[in-house]
């Protein structure tokens, strides 16, 4: 029942934060942030699926090797410390709308193995910090996806 609740209370917060019509005097959008992300693969990964994470802690070093490993990270996703995960097919980038003003690491993955996790074996980019802010709209530059791990 608690479940159905916190559903119901998503797609109500959702309809109305991407409503054209005023609902009410206060512009609920403004406490939250936006990213832009734009990555780019080396063609032999052009084909992949591309998973984006938002995470509190980075998953890759500066060089784009995984400084954890694929069942760590699995187990960060269970317990809530990886934010966001996207699967993209087909895109070079991706809005993310509604974020609560905060850090974030952004780390993409090309999905290599076709696991639907970051793993060995996969490329990737190097986790980036990105701070959001309410109301601000952040267009983030190119990020390569160019370390195969």
């Amino acid at each position: 029942m608690k479940r159905l609740f916190f559903a119901f209370i998503l797609v109500l917060f959702f309809s109305c934060s991407t409503s054209n019509k005023a609902t009410s005097s206060i512009d609920r959008t403004s406490n939250f942030g936006e990213l832009l992300v734009k990555f780019k693969k080396k063609p032999t990964f052009e084909n992949s699926k591309t998973q984006l994470y938002l995470s509190k802690e980075p998953l890759t070093n500066m060089t784009g090797q995984f400084i954890m490993e694929s069942e760590y990270i699995r187990g960060k996703e269970r317990e809530g410390d990886l934010i966001l995960k996207v699967i993209a097919e087909g895109i070079n980038e991706f809005n993310f709308t509604n974020l609560p003003p905060r850090k974030y690491y952004l780390t993409c993955v090309a999905d290599l193995n076709n696991d639907g996790y970051a793993s060995k074996g996969d490329a990737t980019s190097s986790s980036i910090l990105i701070e959001v802010k309410a109301g601000a709209k952040i267009d983030y530059p190119i990020v390569p996806i160019n370390y195969q791990n």
